[in-house]
């Protein structure tokens, strides 16, 4: 799903329909600005994959763009999908972590991506940058 919506972006999604919503915040010396992106047209996705998901919808992402005091950061919202809820669920079981602990385990895990935290359930594990609490 990354792939799709960050080339599809660039594309112009070619013909597919693409809903957006975007709303701006200012409060509190922050601004953020939101958007969402959704496609009901699953015709480009692989055929088992939309046989094994046969309730599915659409496909979605948010993003979130955020400047307080200057600095700007982004961040993508990313989708729980299969292949993250499956690797959460044994996480879960063979690392003794909750699951919503889990799930951001798994996600980090399969995007790449380090975790840094104070939270001690993830004392130890890899792609975790783990800060005792003071």
């Amino acid at each position: 799903m990354r792939e799709f919506f960050a080339d599809g972006e660039s594309a112009g999604f070619g013909t597919l329909s693409v809903s957006r919503c975007q709303t701006v915040e200012k409060e509190h010396g922050r601004i953020e600005t939101r958007q969402s992106l959704w496609i009901n047209d699953l015709s480009w996705l692989d055929r088992t994959l939309r046989e094994h998901w046969p309730k599915l919808a659409g496909v979605g992402v948010i993003e979130r763009q955020q400047e307080i005091n200057g600095r700007i950061s982004f961040e993508r919202v990313l989708p729980v999908d299969e292949a993250i809820a499956l690797y959460a669920g044994k996480a879960s079981i063979e690392k003794k972590l909750p699951m919503a602990d889990a799930l951001i385990y798994a996600t980090a895990i399969l995007h790449e991506a380090t975790i840094f935290t104070q939270d001690a359930h993830f004392e130890g594990l890899p792609q975790v940058k783990y800060f005792a609490k003071a």
